[in-house]
């Protein structure tokens, strides 16, 4: 490396060879205006390079699970929660809800449960399956306590 004649992006002097290259390229008309579509990666927010693309594209069925998990204190009641990571359940010490998503419980035969209004659909196709007890957003479900799944981290009660 030569560190007595290095050049550094910020410098006006390299600024201005950039500048300098770049009119040369647009004096012999080899600069133009267009478009080009670029494959974009939606989760990086990134444009993907050939080589990402070239590797192929391959459907992945994701292991996602629906856990119940009981309410203390209320009998046979449980909240329902989805997840694609099954293997941290056994470490499992909270549950996350939206403070102002709308929730629903539901009877369904000795059971109730507590779940995301907008998933209702997804869990009962048949209305006449379940009985809709109550609407309420996350805010209320604050501080609710339930059972661990596996009893590995809970606390000694008395």
């Amino acid at each position: 490396m030569d560190f007595e004649n290095d050049y550094k992006t910020m410098d006006p002097s390299y600024m201005e060879s950039i500048w300098w290259v770049f009119k040369t390229l647009w004096d012999k008309g080899l600069i133009y205006d267009g478009h080009k579509i670029l494959p974009y990666c939606p989760r990086c927010s990134t444009p993907l390079s050939n080589f990402e693309t070239n590797q192929g594209y391959q459907e992945v069925s994701d292991p996602a699970i629906t856990v119940r998990f009981r309410v203390r204190g209320a009998e046979n009641t449980y909240v329902l929660a989805w997840t694609t990571t099954p293997w941290t359940l056994p470490s499992n010490m909270a549950l996350a809800v939206g403070a102002e998503i709308r929730y629903v419980e539901v009877k369904d035969g000795q059971d109730t449960y507590l779940l995301a209004k907008d998933r209702l659909s997804v869990y009962y196709k048949d209305e006449s399956s379940y009985d809709l007890r109550r609407e309420l957003v996350g805010n209320d479900m604050v501080g609710m306590e339930y059972e661990p799944l596996f009893p590995f981290f809970q606390e000694k009660r008395s």
